[in-house]
């Protein structure tokens, strides 16, 4: 059983984290683009997971991805051919899936957002967007301008 003393001390440490943090610090970011866009993440990273920066890609096309990865070289012979697509499923089936899985999630979380057009960085689940912009650190400093002017 926990004691009320460890209760305490793990109140009082996020309390004093919730105010010791600025209230701007950080972001959820989801990144949703195609592979018509290359998406550049500010490297290192380190600064931005530190100020609390968040960030997930979606690449919204990748089920193109995952068909030609299964189809490319098959033979010509559709009997061999289909028993080889099976084999690589059976291979990768679980990534698969989760890369299937992703561009689901991606192209719901999209369309629940009524993203216009890709790329899109959405910041704290729709409280600001920005289109066309691939570079992510940009986006982030066009982010913290709006927070810091009121304009999001």
């Amino acid at each position: 059983m926990i004691g009320m003393r460890f209760l305490l001390a793990l109140l009082l440490a996020i309390g004093a984290l919730a105010i010791a943090s600025p209230a701007h610090a950080g972001a959820d970011i989801e990144i949703f683009t195609t592979a018509d866009y290359e998406i550049v993440l500010p490297s290192p990273w380190a600064p931005y997971t530190q100020a609390g920066y968040r960030v997930v890609v979606f690449k919204l096309d990748d089920f193109d991805r995952i068909a030609e990865e299964l189809s490319a070289g098959l033979p010509a012979d559709p009997a061999r051919a289909k028993a080889e697509a099976r084999a690589r499923f059976a291979a990768n089936g679980d990534a698969l899936r989760r890369r299937a899985r992703r561009v689901s999630v991606g192209l719901e979380r999209a369309f629940s957002l009524k993203l216009t057009h890709v790329p899109a960085i959405v910041f704290n689940a729709g409280e600001a967007v920005v289109y066309g912009e691939t570079d992510v650190a940009r986006a982030i400093a066009a982010f913290e301008r709006a927070k810091e002017t009121g304009r999001e």
